[in-house]
């Protein structure tokens, strides 16, 4: 059974927080930082919006800024017992900031200041459980919530071979890094393609947490990727189709774009696209649209779409 459970660098991009939300905070946000939010010029969560503002360091607050305080603080008092830990790092989304520590270090600009520094961030995290000899037995998963945002250039990153980003449904906007550690589960070094989304996180932790399975008609399309993680050399059954907004299915390899709008911040919304389908194991940039060539193909999944969402 896990001991801990701790996310980190997910770019928080929810609902504004509401007022209340804000109150828990107060010592650490300033009256400009919770009006901004309130406006909802900022959709992002109280801890994760004062470092939108300040990147991640507020004068007088210590060596690591209130984020990666908060986080050590909250790893020390709670380092006899269980605990969930969410740091969502939202300093890589623009407008950027980056502590003068890091700042013009990386020689790769400001975005790979702040890409240094969050790793550097990372790293306290994982001294601090190291710290406490709880390391070995926590499940720390460090992932972000899409591609990078290219309308800003070198101040967005980079999707490597992977279409497009941040905005649309090609994998540049859909597919991320996700590295999980867990030494006393988790071989190091290890490597799996299995599909999952982030929804799963819920259903993975709960069942690494020794809570089985999760309650009838909670979180129905959370799928638990644990078997993957501990055993990824293994064979395991496909991910049921993973779907997003009604208008695009991943099945396995296969991959159905339906929607017919724009396609990213800067695409152009008079045009209309055509119906996209992709085997992303020998495609994996999506270049070859075989939707003409296999009709059936594009109704089979169009169907199975159809049946998920209306049933």
């Amino acid at each position: 059974m896990i001991r801990s459970l701790l996310v980190a660098g997910v770019l928080c991009a929810g609902p504004p927080a509401s007022a209340p939300e804000l109150q828990d905070d107060k010592e650490i946000v300033t009256e400009e930082q919770r009006e901004a939010v309130e406006r909802g010029h900022i959709g992002v969560t109280a801890l994760a919006g004062m470092a939108f503002l300040a990147g991640g360091h507020l004068p007088g607050r210590g060596e690591y800024g209130p984020q990666i305080e908060k986080a050590l603080d909250f790893i020390s008092r709670n380092r006899s017992k269980p605990f969930f830990l969410y740091v969502a790092h939202s300093m890589p989304h623009v407008p950027l900031f980056v502590s003068d520590k890091f700042k013009g270090k990386s020689k790769q600009g400001l975005y790979g200041d702040v890409i240094m520094e969050i790793d550097w961030s990372v790293g306290q995290i994982l001294s601090a459980l190291r710290k406490h000899r709880i390391d070995r037995n926590t499940l720390v998963l460090f992932t972000s919530d899409n591609g990078p945002w290219l309308s800003y250039g070198n101040h967005g990153g980079s999707a490597g071979p992977l279409r497009e980003g941040k905005g649309t449904t090609w994998e540049g906007g859909q597919r991320v890094p996700c590295i999980v550690r867990w030494p006393d589960r988790i071989k190091a070094g290890s490597r799996s393609v299995h599909p999952i989304a982030f929804a799963d996180a819920l259903a993975t932790f709960a069942k690494a947490a020794g809570r089985g399975e999760l309650p009838e008609g909670m979180a129905e399309d959370s799928v638990s990727f644990l078997p993957v993680l501990l055993h990824p050399d293994r064979k395991h059954p496909p991910r049921p189709p993973i779907l997003h907004e009604g208008k695009v299915i991943r099945d396995g390899a296969w991959k159905l774009i339906a929607t017919r709008g724009g396609r990213g911040f800067d695409a152009d919304r008079k045009v209309k696209y055509g119906t996209e389908l992709y085997n992303l194991k020998d495609d994996i940039s999506e270049k070859n649209n075989l939707a003409e060539k296999m009709p059936e193909k594009v109704k089979n999944l169009q169907t199975r779409m159809y049946r998920i969402l209306n049933k």
